[in-house]
């Protein structure tokens, strides 16, 4: 997805790179290296996040709106 949005134009590739350097930087500098919380794809979702949001192809408010509903959507299964 990420790769897709990057050559649709909506970003540049490195920008997501960048954003994904920065989100693990971010992680790296609130735990310890050998912290077993660490997750790629979570850092990875949220450089995603963080640049569709500044590349306004969704707003803060309507992704936060959209996350619920997957996430009531899944309890509800349960």
């Amino acid at each position: 997805m990420a790769l897709a949005l990057a050559k649709k134009g909506h970003y540049e590739w490195e920008d997501f790179r960048q954003e994904l350097i920065a989100s693990i930087d971010e992680w790296e500098s609130e735990h310890t290296l050998d912290d077993e919380s660490w997750d790629y794809y979570q850092r990875w979702l949220i450089a995603l996040e963080r640049l569709a949001i500044e590349s306004e192809l969704i707003d803060e408010t309507e992704l936060e709106k959209r996350t619920a509903e997957i996430i009531d959507c899944k309890h509800d299964e349960k």
